[in-house]
């Protein structure tokens, strides 16, 4: 299995060099901008927009002069995810590579500010099965349920990490599915996905493959010490 991924890798490298494609080593060492793909200001609901900077203390993230929240060293952020109406924005952060927590910030339509810690390393849901988010996927539009790829330590007597993608709700939180599945009373309009989590699941397949087909400008690899690393 090592072998064969190692082959994959090597051809989809050889084959962004001889496209003429920029290729980006990013892990912990990798500027604020690189991480987040050169993206560092979002437009929100009501015309505000969120920016994010880092400063000698950590990173911050703020409007016009308003400082929202500011991270703290040795926290890092790895990305930064906002939801289709533009009124919730979560943020995954790390500390030497490894997962940490989430950030929620949500904006009401006064212009008021919401932050608060959500799904941490240590919460009950997460330590006991020892889990960690890999990646963001998408955010309801209220804020309170969320697609993430979850990754899992590997079970006694099998050498793999185990990744897949779930749905979680974060008021309170709690892992809802596997895949993308709206729970049952749910409000269906927070999530913008099908409740066929199997079709679902081959649709973004198909947009992640269709993307890689028609050829983007960068590829970005993650080295190993970027990567969150399961408890011994």
């Amino acid at each position: 299995m090592r072998i064969l991924f190692a082959l994959v890798l090597l051809a989809s490298l050889s084959s962004a060099v001889a496209q003429g494609r920029r290729i980006h080593i990013i892990n912990s060492d990798s500027n604020l901008e690189l991480r987040l793909h050169g993206i560092t200001q979002w437009q929100m609901a009501g015309g505000a927009v969120l920016k994010v900077e880092s400063t000698e203390n950590g990173t911050r993230f703020f409007r016009d002069n308003e400082t929202i929240v500011e991270i703290p060293i040795p926290e890092i952020v790895w990305e930064v995810k906002l939801n289709r109406p533009g009124n919730c924005v979560i943020v995954r952060l790390s500390v030497e590579g490894k997962y940490s927590r989430l950030v929620r910030m949500t904006c009401d339509p006064r212009g008021r500010w919401t932050v608060e810690t959500v799904l941490p390393k240590n919460l009950l849901e997460m330590d006991q099965r020892r889990r960690w988010i890999s990646e963001i996927g998408a955010v309801s539009d209220t804020g309170r349920m969320l697609l993430c790829r979850v990754g899992e330590p590997p079970v006694e007597g099998d050498g793999y990490i185990n990744y897949s993608w779930q749905t979680w709700l974060l008021s309170p939180p709690k892992k809802a599915s596997d895949g993308i599945r709206v729970p049952e009373g749910f409000d269906k309009s927070a999530f913008p996905f099908s409740k066929d989590s199997c079709w679902c699941t081959i649709a973004a397949g198909a947009f992640f493959v269709g993307g890689f087909l028609l050829g983007r400008r960068r590829i970005t690899l993650v080295t190993k010490d970027s990567l969150p690393n399961p408890k011994p």
